[in-house]
């Protein structure tokens, strides 16, 4: 059955665009082969991923990636079916928001802060969906 996870977790480490490029490598053939779609955001010490795929094998990948030493307190946001993949054609995606351009930056600023000066991750399902599906057409 075509499901999705969603999960925020913290990262043991402040996130650089070449630890999420690193991770992006890992997992894109990985991916590939378990037909597994998604993304990746990380901002500060944040990551926000959502995975498509199975729900037998985007479980296990949710279990493996749980007990990687890169991040922790990993929240389990959404498990559910799903009728169709957001991210068709991406084996996984990858964002940083300080490699976005200034002016999508700010947006993102503008709506997702209380007063525009910090941001920081939705912690609700809904929230961080609607984050990813704006982020996905920037």
């Amino acid at each position: 059955m075509l499901s999705h996870i969603v999960y925020l977790s913290d990262s043991t480490n402040f996130i650089s665009w070449s630890l999420i490029k690193d991770i992006l490598l890992f997992s894109d053939e990985n991916n590939k082969n378990k037909n597994v779609t998604g993304i990746l955001f990380g901002h500060g010490i944040n990551f926000l991923q959502v995975l498509e795929g199975d729900k037998v094998v985007i479980k296990n990948l949710y279990e493996h990636i749980a007990k990687d030493e890169r991040h922790q307190n990993i929240t389990l946001l959404d498990f559910c079916p799903i009728a169709e993949r957001k991210f068709k054609g991406w084996s996984m995606k990858g964002f940083n928001f300080a490699n976005l351009p200034k002016e999508q930056q700010q947006h993102i600023l503008n709506k997702y802060c209380d007063a525009g000066e910090y941001f920081y991750l939705p912690t609700e399902t809904k929230s961080c969906l609607a984050f990813i599906d704006e982020l996905t057409q920037l």
